[in-house]
């Protein structure tokens, strides 16, 4: 009995340790030379979780990106436009838009938030910083898109 306590103690204190010392955003494609990298996350509540939502820069289609999941993208330095919407493969008019300046061999966090009003309900992008966006990411898988 012992024996099968102290088994169980070091297989639960391996699996612990390493939930919280595993990277979840893994260097294996590093950034090249100029080149910048836009992480989506989608970490979103019970509303709308089997919708794919439609991520633009630019006014340009770049992902669906699915319920807890994450999204790289590689970009060129400079100013960009970013949008998100529920459907559609091309950018809606009224869809809220951000300009974001992407700095050079840097990951920018863009985390989509759904809005949920009395009347209507919106889905917007913001930038957040990369200690934030380890704490979503945690847990999360890569979106194949």
């Amino acid at each position: 009995m012992k024996s099968f306590l102290i088994f169980f103690q070091l297989i639960f204190f391996s699996i612990y340790s390493y939930a919280f010392i595993s990277d979840p955003v893994p260097d294996s494609t590093s950034v090249s030379n100029d080149e910048s990298e836009i992480i989506f996350i989608r970490n979103t509540g019970t509303d709308f979780w089997l919708v794919p939502y439609k991520t633009f820069i630019n006014d340009e289609l770049v992902c669906k990106i699915n319920h807890r999941k994450y999204f790289r993208h590689k970009v060129a330095p400079g100013t960009y436009n970013f949008a998100v919407q529920f459907s559609g493969k091309k950018r809606k008019g009224k869809t809220s838009r951000r300009n974001i300046e992407v700095l050079p061999r840097k990951k920018h966090f863009i985390l989509i938030i759904y809005m949920q009003g009395i009347w209507t309900s919106e889905i917007d992008a913001i930038e957040i910083n990369e200690e934030t966006a380890m704490t979503y990411l945690k847990g999360m898988k890569k979106d194949k898109d």
